[in-house]
């Protein structure tokens, strides 16, 4: 607020010293205005408001900010599983790429890890590359029950053909669904998403109903 009434005063200033003019309830009108655009920025969801200086002062003074705190720890396999965490990432949507993963065993103990770069990628293709070179270690180390963990929910949809496939990660996406059939144990190869994405699009669907709710009031 400081900030927003300095600036309406550096403006009225100015605007004198150069021949202009702002009244003083212009000044005001100016900086109200202001102050509205700001608020509906920050805080979407106060809607009903007469947007007087006393009512903003107050509804900003009583509002109090709810802090989530979401844990995330990484959860070992089953018995006679092994778990791989992927990861790819992009800079730039596409960009300079890179991926990794790591496998580990169900003492949480690591069998393989690796990183490196792939190039130019989109950040579906990193991702989806990252999973298929873990497969491809994993089937070279010829394990079995393999719980691949990924960080895109999309990913693990289209793989699981809940979503269609885009046609450049088709070739890629075939490949690991073959990988996943060729598990010969009880417990077949799967692809999760982490506990990481599962919380965060539950969070995000729990604050896109507490604005929409709000904004019906």
């Amino acid at each position: 607020m400081p900030a927003i009434i300095m600036w309406s005063l550096w403006e009225r200033r100015n605007a004198i010293k150069h021949g202009g003019g702002i009244s003083w309830d212009g000044m005001v009108d100016m900086t109200m205005e202001l102050v509205r655009q700001v608020v509906k920025t920050q805080f979407p969801w106060i809607r009903k408001m007469r947007w007087t200086w006393q009512e903003v002062l107050h509804k900003l003074n009583q509002y109090k900010p709810k802090i989530h705190v979401l844990s995330v720890t990484w959860k070992p396999p089953e018995k006679y599983q092994v778990k791989c965490n992927t990861d790819g990432a992009c800079k730039g949507n596409p960009g300079w790429s890179s991926i990794g993963f790591c496998i580990r065993d169900t003492r949480g103990d690591q069998i393989y890890a690796k990183a490196t770069g792939i190039g130019i990628a989109s950040n579906s293709e990193a991702e989806t590359t990252a999973i298929l070179c873990a497969f491809r270690e994993c089937m070279s180390r010829r394990l079995q029950s393999v719980v691949i963990e990924t960080d895109l929910l999309s990913l693990k949809k289209i793989i699981q053909k809940s979503w269609r496939v885009p046609w450049d990660l088709a070739e890629k996406v075939e490949e690991i669904r073959w990988g996943m059939k060729l598990d010969t144990s009880q417990t077949a190869n799967e692809v999760r998403e982490s506990s990481k994405t599962s919380r965060a699009v539950e969070l995000d669907e729990f604050y896109s109903e507490k604005v929409k709710e709000v904004g019906e009031e």
